[in-house]
C-alpha cells in the first residue's frame, strides 16, 4: 500500500519487489502445514524472509517452513496480500507502461485464459453473489482480513480487504484494457461494480459507520469508512453520509488523536470502543486496539476534503504539527507506527513507513499535494469552532474508480 504517484519506490525496485514475492508465492498447487495450517494454491506470501527469500505467509513469526501458521494467527493466511501485490503490478505499470497482460495471450492460450495474476485475484475467498470477501470462521479457521489488524479476531463477509479486492479490480480492468483484452477487461470492471453495490447493502448500519464484517468483530470500522470513501468504493449519497459521520466523529474527538487515527471510535458500544477479541497479550489503548495511527490519516482527510474542507485542513494540519513536534536529533520526523495519549502510551517503532509514506500517496493521488500542499495552507479553526462547511456539488462527483491507488 505504500507504493502510488508519490513515486517514493523507483520503478526498478517495484520490478525486484514482483520478482521477489512472485519467486515466494504459493503456485497451482496448496500446501498442507505441519501446524494444520493450509497455504491454498495462488497465495501471495506475507511477507518474504532475507535471509533465504522464502515467503512467510502468516504475521506472528518469520517461519518459512512447514511450522508456521496456526493459531492463534490462522489456518488460512491474511485475505488482503493478494491485493497488495495486484497493486505492486499496476505501479509498474502506471510507470512503465508494461501491463502484467501482454498483447497476446501467453504460449498460445486462449482469450480471456486465466494467467497467474487473475489466479491471485481469483483464489481469495469470496462470496459468489456479491464478490466480497468472505473470512471463514475465527474460531476455525480465523484468516486475518486486514494486516493492520492481524492481531483481531474476525469472520464473515469483511470490509476492508473488500475494499482491497474492488481497488484491484479496477486495476486490473484498466491494464487488461491497455492490453487490448476487452472482455477481460469489462469482467473485472463488472466485479467492480458488484463490489462497490454490495458494501453499503452488507456493511452500513443505521450508526452511520460501515462496520468491519457481518460476524465476529463486526464493529463501527473508522478506517474501512474512512478508506471505502476515499478509494471511490463508495458514491453519491452513502459517501456524502459516511463523509458526514467522520466529521461528526472528528468533531467529538472520537477517532483523532495528534492528527492520527483510532482504528474503532471511542464510543464504539459492542466492547467499550476495544475489538471484540484479540488473538495476543495486547492491552486496550495499545497496539491495534486503542492506538491511533498516521497510517489511516490521509484516507481521513480525503474523505473530509469534498464536504468539510474546512475540517480536512485542519486534521491536515494537526498532523503535520504531531510530525513536526517529534523529531531526531537532526530534525527528522521520528514517524510512531502508533501514538495513544490517552493512556499515556507511545509505540517503540520509529521512522514507521505507513505513517508517512501512505499518507502521502494517498493525498497526492486525490490531487491534494503539489508543490505547496493546499491543505496546509491556512491556519485550522480552533476544534470547536470550526465550521462544516459543506460542498453538496462535490458529492455528487466523488470518484466511482479508485483514486487512491491511482
Amino acid at each position: 500500500m505504500m507504493l502510488g504517484p508519490a513515486n517514493l519506490v523507483p520503478q526498478e525496485d517495484i520490478l525486484c519487489l514482483l520478482s521477489l514475492y512472485a519467486a515466494a508465492a504459493q503456485g497451482p498447487s496448496g500446501w498442507q502445514l505441519d501446524t494444520g495450517a493450509t497455504i491454498p494454491a495462488w497465495t501471495a506470501p506475507d511477507h518474504v524472509m532475507p535471509a533465504n527469500e522464502l515467503g512467510s505467509f502468516f504475521p506472528g513469526s518469520g517461519n518459512t517452513d512447514a511450522n508456521q501458521g496456526g493459531f492463534p494467527w490462522g489456518i488460512l493466511p491474511p485475505l488482503d496480500d493478494n491485493f497488495y501485490l495486484i497493486q505492486a503490478a499496476y505501479e509498474y505499470y502506471r510507470l512503465t507502461g508494461i501491463s502484467a497482460y501482454g498483447p497476446e495471450p501467453p504460449n498460445g492460450a486462449p482469450a480471456g485464459a486465466q494467467t497467474p495474476i487473475d489466479q491471485l485475484f481469483q483464489s481469495v475467498r469470496a462470496d459468489g453473489e456479491t464478490g466480497v470477501v468472505v473470512a471463514p470462521d475465527w474460531t476455525t479457521a480465523n484468516a486475518k482480513d486486514f494486516g493492520f489488524r492481524d492481531s483481531v479476531f474476525i469472520d464473515g463477509k469483511v470490509l476492508f480487504p473488500s475494499i482491497l479486492k474492488f481497488v484491484a479490480a479496477n486495476q486490473l480492468a484498466e491494464m487488461a484494457a491497455a492490453s487490448g483484452q476487452v472482455s477481460k477487461s469489462g469482467y473485472y470492471a463488472g466485479v467492480a461494480a458488484g463490489i462497490q453495490a454490495a458494501i453499503p447493502a452488507l456493511f452500513l448500519q443505521s450508526d452511520g459507520w460501515l462496520h468491519a464484517s457481518t460476524g465476529y468483530g463486526g464493529q463501527q470500522d473508522v478506517w474501512g469508512t474512512a478508506y471505502a470513501v476515499a478509494s471511490g468504493a463508495v458514491s453519491g449519497n452513502v459517501a456524502a453520509t459516511l463523509a458526514e459521520t467522520l466529521a461528526n466523529a472528528y468533531l467529538a474527538g472520537t477517532t483523532i488523536k495528534l492528527g492520527q487515527v483510532r482504528e474503532l471510535p471511542v464510543t464504539e458500544p459492542l466492547n467499550n470502543g476495544y475489538w471484540q477479541g484479540l488473538c495476543n497479550t495486547t492491552g486496550c489503548g495499545d497496539y491495534q486496539n486503542g492506538g491511533y495511527w498516521g497510517t489511516a490519516t490521509g484516507w481521513y482527510i480525503v474523505a473530509l476534503a469534498c464536504s468539510y474542507p474546512d475540517l480536512a485542513r485542519g486534521l491536515a494540519q494537526e498532523y503535520m504539527s504531531a510530525m513536526q513536534a517529534s523529531v531526531d536529533s537532526d530534525g527528522h520526523a521520528l514517524a510512531l507506527e502508533w501514538v495513544d495519549p490517552d493512556n499515556g502510551q507511545l509505540s517503540s517503532n520509529t521512522y514507521y513507513v505507513a505513517t508517512i509514506a501512505l499518507t502521502l500517496n494517498v493525498l497526492q493521488s486525490a490531487g491534494l499535494t503539489g508543490n505547496r500542499v493546499p491543505l496546509l495552507t491556512r491556519a485550522p479553526l480552533p476544534l470547536a469552532t470550526r465550521q462544516e462547511s459543506r460542498n453538496t456539488a462535490c458529492q455528487a462527483s466523488l470518484p466511482s474508480a479508485a483514486p487512491v491507488l491511482r
